[in-house]
């Protein structure tokens, strides 16, 4: 279970009681990992910048691994459905199901799609759930309103942060706000902020607690600056689809409401909503009995997914995307393993001695061949794809220590990217870039190896 900002692994402590005692109707229950994200409470924060969600995803990842746990499901809500939904991009093959109380996705489509819909809601949205999108000025009202914090933590984090470090009194108040007004819009116009009508005041001062006996405000703002920028969203990880198996359950007073049709854009197995006519942000908090009854419904429909022959047809798929995700984020252990930029010339002695080891010069021969079918038919002639030398030495690299032939990977190479159906677009620097290889060549171009 992963939360968010500005909640914590407190927002938990009343649902896994639930979670871990067995439940009328399932036959199962629930062992939970609910980690503090790096930087939130007593979990370390980094000294280096560039841990953003995509970098934290893959330190859970490590997490679980080094726990013993190699398939799990993953439960999330705001930063933590993010991470979450990362996860299941990049390590489908280890994610069995992604339940989420923060359903959207924003894929530029989404937002098109949005705007379209304000002429003809009917087009976009259920009429029932028509209010919880359109009309859409006054939904963009409210969430420029309630976007201040977003943009001073995305832009400038170390200087708030200075000032909620320095004052309790502060510190308490710029949390508890949104304890007021992302439950309930109508709370903020109340003189207490109805906070003791959803919550209890023991509950909410352990969260803030939390953020200042261990002096975590800053370091957890910088998740926003970490992510909110030109590095993280070129990657557009919600443009690369995921076939993990996803739920959502959509509370009436959630910052964003997305229609499952568009959901189905990036989450490919999204297979059903909950929709709830109470409750906001923080729903394990305020509706601890709600979301536990709804994760085990989801859990329990994920397992019946899974008893089909779903793996086998989409084997292909699954295998490809662990040696994308294993051949690039072989980070090693959870923190030491966290490094930037290592030099060029790793890669390249990595290089030479795998021709080196491969005397037949099997690896050499099945490099050229990779690089033949680098050639993709688009507007009307042969191009390149995007796909470069680093990133076929990486998926090499992978094959050559699982002991696979080069046959094999000819086999599973071309298979991998023939059911993705890559889509090619042209870049502003006027090279062929695939949306689904996109956020792959950036981490690569890093040389996070």
């Amino acid at each position: 279970m992963l939360h968010g900002w500005p909640g914590s692994i407190r927002e938990f402590y009343e649902i896994i009681p639930k979670l871990t005692k067995v439940r009328h109707g399932h036959k199962f229950v629930f062992e939970i990992i609910a980690p503090s994200i790096p930087g939130f409470g007593f979990s370390q924060a980094t000294s280096k910048p560039g841990l953003g969600s995509l970098e934290i995803a893959v330190i859970m990842k490590n997490l679980m691994e080094r726990i013993g746990i190699e398939k799990y499901y993953i439960q999330g809500g705001d930063a933590g459905h993010v991470i979450g939904s990362i996860m299941a991009t990049l390590f489908p093959e280890k994610v069995m199901g992604f339940h989420t109380n923060f359903v959207n996705t924003l894929a530029p489509s989404t937002w098109i799609l949005t705007f379209l819909g304000s002429f003809w809601p009917s087009l976009v949205v259920e009429k029932e759930l028509e209010g919880r999108m359109y009309p859409l000025s006054e939904h963009f009202s409210f969430l420029l309103e309630e976007s201040g914090y977003s943009h001073i933590q995305a832009s400038k984090p170390d200087t708030i942060g200075i000032a909620l470090t320095d004052s309790p009194a502060g510190l308490a108040a710029y949390i508890l706000e949104k304890f007021s007004t992302w439950t309930n819009p109508t709370f903020k116009r109340a003189s207490d902020g109805e906070l003791l009508k959803k919550y209890e005041l023991t509950n909410l001062l352990d969260n803030v607690m939390i953020y200042w006996s261990s002096k975590c405000i800053t370091t957890s703002m910088r998740l926003y600056s970490e992510t909110l920028n030109k590095r993280h969203m070129a990657y557009q990880l919600d443009a690369i689809p995921t076939l993990v198996p996803t739920w959502g359950i959509k509370f009436k007073y959630e910052l964003s409401f997305t229609p499952d049709w568009i959901l189905k854009m990036k989450y490919k197995n999204y297979l059903q909503s909950t929709n709830v006519e109470d409750g906001g942000h923080f729903a394990a908090f305020e509706n601890p009995e709600i979301m536990a009854k709804d994760i085990f419904d989801a859990v329990e429909t994920f397992e019946e997914f899974h008893g089909g022959d779903w793996n086998k047809s989409n084997g292909c798929l699954f295998e490809g995307s662990a040696i994308l995700s294993e051949a690039i984020f072989d980070l090693g252990p959870v923190w030491k393993g966290f490094t930037f930029n290592p030099p060029r010339s790793k890669i390249e002695t990595f290089w030479k001695s795998t021709v080196q080891r491969e005397r037949n010069s099997a690896v050499v021969k099945l490099f050229t061949k990779m690089s033949q079918w680098r050639k993709i038919r688009t507007r009307g002639r042969t191009e390149s794809s995007n796909l470069s030398n680093i990133e076929h030495r990486a998926v090499i690299k992978y094959f050559v220590k699982k002991g696979k032939t080069p046959k094999e990977i000819l086999k599973t190479w071309y298979q991998f990217f023939r059911n993705l159906r890559l889509r090619i677009r042209w870049s502003k620097m006027g090279s062929l870039i695939s949306t689904r290889t996109r956020a792959v060549k950036m981490i690569l171009a890093q040389g996070v190896l």
